[in-house]
């Protein structure tokens, strides 16, 4: 007999999410009705925004995502007059931090709604152009960038490799790659931790379990294999000192 398909199912105010691992994939469902990686991207980014993190109630999720946007952004390196995007850009968070740097950043969403949010945040900003686009095809030309960032993105694809060739693609030979994934181990040992301690309230609305949007669950040792023969890291460690996300910096390899 086949063994049935393994399911996460997330209650969300009056919706139910569902993530349904199967042979061909993961399948979303919201509310017992398919959706397509926009849809279910949308949906969530109505529920469980990016935002959460910064707006938490608990201080401590509050400082580990402001620590998070700034060490990411603080080991990045733009060459004069650089050419960049945001990719997967959420409300612009990092592309407020990114854009001063560069001559051109190009903010890059899934969502339309989202990206509608991170024009008004970024509406001073006259050197952003934002194009909604998928990761797995990005709306941009061959060795476009000088410098590409993808924060928080690969973990929510069910096939990563899929994005990470498009961020090669879209990159220029020698050009950097820069990318930010939950250390998802530790990240699922601390929710149990606080849930045997009777602390599980302490994560507000945020999943006790794997993010909702996760599929993904990445240590540095997958993201340096998924890296393998993509692109040639330079830097790859765990986000001190909290260690809840790993970063790597890179050369896409053509």
């Amino acid at each position: 007999m086949a063994e049935s398909p393994r399911e996460e199912i997330y209650h969300i105010e009056d919706h139910v999410f569902v993530k349904r691992y199967a042979a061909g994939g993961v399948v979303f469902l919201r509310d017992g009705r398919e959706l397509s990686l926009e849809e279910w991207n949308r949906e969530l980014n109505l529920v469980q925004p990016m935002r959460l993190l910064e707006e938490h109630s608990n201080p401590l999720v509050r400082l580990k995502e402001k620590h998070r946007r700034r060490a990411f952004t603080g080991m990045m390196r733009f060459p004069a007059g650089a050419v960049a995007a945001d990719v997967g850009c959420e409300g612009g968070h990092l592309a407020e931090i990114v854009a001063p740097k560069c001559a051109k950043l190009y903010c890059i969403d899934i969502d339309a709604g989202i990206l509608r949010q991170a024009r008004e945040r970024l509406a001073g900003a006259a050197n952003i152009e934002f194009l909604q686009s998928d990761v797995r095809k990005i709306n941009l030309p061959d060795d476009a960038l000088d410098v590409c960032v993808a924060a928080e993105v690969l973990e929510h694809l069910p096939r990563p490799e899929e994005g990470l060739a498009e961020l090669v693609r879209v990159t220029k030979p020698g050009g950097r790659i820069y990318l930010s994934v939950p250390n998802e181990v530790l990240v699922q040992a601390l929710k149990r931790t606080a849930a045997r301690a009777g602390m599980k309230k302490s994560l507000g609305r945020l999943s006790g379990g794997l993010a909702v949007g996760h599929v993904q669950v990445f240590s540095k040792k997958k993201l340096r294999r998924l890296c393998e023969g993509r692109v040639k890291l330079e830097t790859l460690k765990y986000s001190a000192p909290f260690f809840l996300n790993v970063f790597a910096e890179g050369r896409p390899v053509k």
